[in-house]
Protein backbone atom coordinates (compact mmCIF):
# COMPACT_ATOMS: atom_id res chain seq x y z
CA UNK A 1 0.00 0.00 0.00
CA UNK A 2 1.37 3.37 -0.89
CA UNK A 3 1.55 6.12 0.04
CA UNK A 4 1.14 5.75 3.78
CA UNK A 5 0.16 8.18 5.27
CA UNK A 6 -2.19 9.27 2.50
CA UNK A 7 -5.07 11.68 1.88
CA UNK A 8 -7.64 8.92 1.33
CA UNK A 9 -6.35 7.98 -2.12
CA UNK A 10 -3.85 5.13 -2.36
CA UNK A 11 -2.67 2.14 -4.38
CA UNK A 12 -2.71 -1.48 -3.26
CA UNK A 13 -0.26 -3.85 -4.95
CA UNK A 14 0.90 -7.33 -4.05
CA UNK A 15 0.45 -11.03 -4.50
CA UNK A 16 -2.28 -13.35 -3.31
CA UNK A 17 -1.91 -17.00 -2.37
CA UNK A 18 -3.42 -18.39 -5.58
CA UNK A 19 -2.06 -18.20 -9.11
CA UNK A 20 -5.45 -18.17 -10.83
CA UNK A 21 -7.48 -15.06 -11.58
CA UNK A 22 -9.82 -14.42 -8.65
CA UNK A 23 -11.71 -11.52 -7.13
CA UNK A 24 -10.34 -9.92 -3.97
CA UNK A 25 -12.73 -8.18 -1.59
CA UNK A 26 -11.41 -4.87 -0.20
CA UNK A 27 -12.84 -3.28 2.93
CA UNK A 28 -11.68 -0.25 4.89
CA UNK A 29 -12.78 0.24 8.50
CA UNK A 30 -12.16 3.00 11.00
CA UNK A 31 -10.84 2.37 14.52
CA UNK A 32 -14.41 1.78 15.75
CA UNK A 33 -14.86 -1.05 13.26
CA UNK A 34 -17.28 0.87 11.05
CA UNK A 35 -16.97 0.07 7.35
CA UNK A 36 -16.13 3.24 5.39
CA UNK A 37 -15.36 1.56 2.03
CA UNK A 38 -16.19 -1.69 0.26
CA UNK A 39 -14.94 -2.72 -3.14
CA UNK A 40 -13.50 -5.52 -5.21
CA UNK A 41 -10.45 -5.99 -7.39
CA UNK A 42 -9.60 -8.72 -9.85
CA UNK A 43 -6.26 -10.46 -9.62
CA UNK A 44 -4.24 -11.66 -12.60
CA UNK A 45 -1.90 -14.58 -12.18
CA UNK A 46 -1.84 -14.04 -8.43
CA UNK A 47 -1.05 -10.29 -8.70
CA UNK A 48 -3.34 -7.74 -7.05
CA UNK A 49 -3.44 -4.11 -8.11
CA UNK A 50 -6.12 -1.59 -7.12
CA UNK A 51 -6.60 2.12 -6.57
CA UNK A 52 -8.78 3.13 -3.63
CA UNK A 53 -10.37 6.56 -3.29
CA UNK A 54 -12.09 7.10 0.05
CA UNK A 55 -13.32 10.62 -0.68
CA UNK A 56 -12.28 14.03 0.57
CA UNK A 57 -14.34 13.99 3.77
CA UNK A 58 -12.30 11.33 5.60
CA UNK A 59 -11.26 12.27 9.11
CA UNK A 60 -7.57 12.21 9.94
CA UNK A 61 -6.57 9.06 11.79
CA UNK A 62 -5.75 5.38 11.55
CA UNK A 63 -7.75 2.97 9.36
CA UNK A 64 -7.58 -0.71 8.55
CA UNK A 65 -7.58 -2.20 5.04
CA UNK A 66 -8.86 -5.80 4.97
CA UNK A 67 -8.18 -7.87 1.84
CA UNK A 68 -10.06 -11.15 1.49
CA UNK A 69 -9.32 -13.73 -1.18
CA UNK A 70 -11.29 -16.94 -0.73
CA UNK A 71 -10.77 -18.07 2.86
CA UNK A 72 -7.61 -15.95 3.31
CA UNK A 73 -7.76 -12.49 4.90
CA UNK A 74 -4.98 -9.97 5.51
CA UNK A 75 -5.18 -6.63 7.30
CA UNK A 76 -3.02 -3.53 6.91
CA UNK A 77 -2.99 -0.36 9.02
CA UNK A 78 -2.69 3.03 7.35
CA UNK A 79 -3.06 6.69 8.25
CA UNK A 80 -5.17 9.36 6.58
CA UNK A 81 -3.66 12.82 6.96
CA UNK A 82 -5.39 15.63 5.08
Amino acid sequence: MYPNPNTGVFEVRGTVGVQTDVEAQLEVTNVLGQVVYRGAAHTRGGELGARIELGGNMANGMYLLNITVGESRQSFHFVVKQ
